[in-house]
């Protein structure tokens, strides 16, 4: 009867464990997918017709995230900081580096950061200040762009290639023909074999060499998925240092008993302990 009720009393605890540690996983798996994206478009204006207001109207469209919001950059570093994760681009070149020295220090204070053409042409136009210079960025040497490319080899198990939108065909004649970085993780490339995304295995900084938006139906800026591949690059941006993996159901029952079962042990030896000495005592 006594083990009967011991048994009784594990499994009442372990279940008790078990929707706990489930309900507190997922509560902050919800709680680190919910996001806030910013848009810098620089010289592309803030224009919701052909800026950046279009692109984040876009990106908000996807569902994926709570809010996008415009920056026009003049933003400080406490602004920033409220953005889990910024997309930043170009169209046009201009000196950007108080910009790109004050997205350096959001990196460092954590912030996520996917950058994406016509950034990467910062040897013919641009002056990106520390994004640049101390190493941030995935890709390295601008060759060109202006030219047909589609999709090419993936790695399928990425998370960015994995979802949650799917990706299954790009194309693009507004890109960056770059190279990869010493510290860069090649996700995809592009059909002639040159870099399409990548992470910077140290800053995080995921990089895109298309433009984010399509300018006309005569020139296919961009085209097919290529608004998951901005959806999903973000999404992952903003969550792969937050999100903790969450096991599967089996695991968290599983660990949890463990937990529980371990409990239970301990708390009967201190009270098996605890009588010992009682008994010691009373002699």
């Amino acid at each position: 009867m006594a083990t009967l009720n011991m048994m009784k009393q594990f499994s009442v605890a372990a279940v008790g464990s078990a929707i706990f540690v489930a309900g507190s996983l997922l509560m902050v798996q919800k709680q680190a997918d919910a996001a806030t994206i910013g848009v810098f478009g620089s010289t592309d204006g803030t224009s919701t017709v052909n800026g950046s207001g279009y692109v984040a109207n876009q990106l908000a469209n996807l569902g994926l995230f709570d809010a996008v919001k415009v920056l026009n950059g003049n933003e400080n570093a406490a602004t920033l900081a409220r953005y889990d994760a910024i997309l930043f681009y170009t169209n046009g070149g201009a000196d950007l580096s108080y910009f790109g020295n004050k997205l350096a220090d959001y990196v460092d204070a954590g912030g996520k950061l996917v950058v994406s053409t016509f950034a990467y042409q910062t040897s013919y136009f641009h002056n990106l200040g520390r994004l640049v210079t101390d190493g941030y960025l995935p890709f390295q040497n601008y060759q060109g762009n202006y030219y047909n490319v589609t999709l090419g080899r993936f790695n399928p198990n990425h998370p960015i290639m994995q979802g949650p939108l799917s990706i299954k065909s790009v194309g693009g004649y507004y890109h960056d023909k770059v190279d990869l970085t010493l510290d860069a993780e090649l996700v995809a490339s592009w059909s002639d074999g040159s870099p399409f995304i990548a992470v910077d295995r140290g800053s995080k900084v995921v990089g895109i060499t298309l433009f984010p938006k399509n300018f006309s139906p005569i020139i296919s800026g961009a085209s097919g998925d290529y608004n998951n591949v901005f959806g999903n690059a973000l999404y992952f941006a903003a969550n792969q240092s937050n999100a903790p993996t969450v096991p599967e159901p089996s695991t968290i029952v599983g660990s949890a008993i463990v937990l529980g079962f371990g409990s239970f042990l301990k708390r009967k030896s201190f009270q098996k302990q605890a009588k010992n000495k009682s008994k010691v005592s009373s002699s």
